[in-house]
């Protein structure tokens, strides 16, 4: 009968409902109390962490480094489509530098895999007292991995580029990092 099996599926959805909003309260409340009570219990880990300044929003950039600022910047006549040259202009440095960027992070991963702590790696103790955390090891007791894609082409990067122009235009992201102007192939 349709009814009967109406009802039995409503109590079921009920049922469903029911368990999820308890796992959701208890995850939220419950394990997330637990975690910070553990993370707090490491003392030396938590003065650390309250220690850590917070960076200020207006003298950070979190675009990648300006390689030239005269290579498709506004106001450097250079071409009539800027961003294209600029992307033109990168695409060509990535490409160059690929290998050797390649062989330094396999160098990189090497010595952070292999360090008994971070000193090990020639960080400064003031910098990085903190000891590895061997917990997190992944792919065989590593605690870091690498893969490459490939260099984006030009083309591709444009269009990205005409996304990220729209949202400079809006002031959602800034033209301009340590008072160098900023393209939209940057990002």
């Amino acid at each position: 009968d349709v009814n009967t099996t109406n009802n039995i599926l409503r109590k079921t959805v009920q049922d469903i409902i029911t368990l999820a909003q308890g796992e959701e309260e208890r995850l939220g409340n419950e394990v997330t109390t637990v975690c910070l009570q553990k993370y707090q219990a490491l003392e030396d880990r938590w003065a650390y962490v309250e220690k850590l300044p917070s960076p200020k929003k207006e003298n950070s950039c979190t675009q990648q480094p300006i390689l030239s600022n005269s290579i498709g910047i506004e106001g450097t006549n250079r071409g009539s489509n800027l961003v294209e040259e600029r992307l033109t202009h990168l695409v060509s440095t990535a490409k160059a530098l690929s290998a050797f960027f390649r062989q330094q992070i396999a160098l990189l991963t090497d010595l952070l895999n292999k360090a008994q702590n971070p000193q090990a790696m020639g960080l400064d103790f003031n910098d990085f007292p903190l000891p590895f955390n061997e917990s997190l090891l992944v792919n065989g007791g590593k605690r870091a991995n690498y893969t490459f894609g490939p260099i984006k082409q030009v083309e591709r990067a444009l269009k990205k580029a005409e996304e990220y122009k729209k949202e400079m235009d809006e002031g959602k992201k800034s033209s301009e990092c340590n008072k160098l102007p900023v393209s939209p192939a940057e990002y």
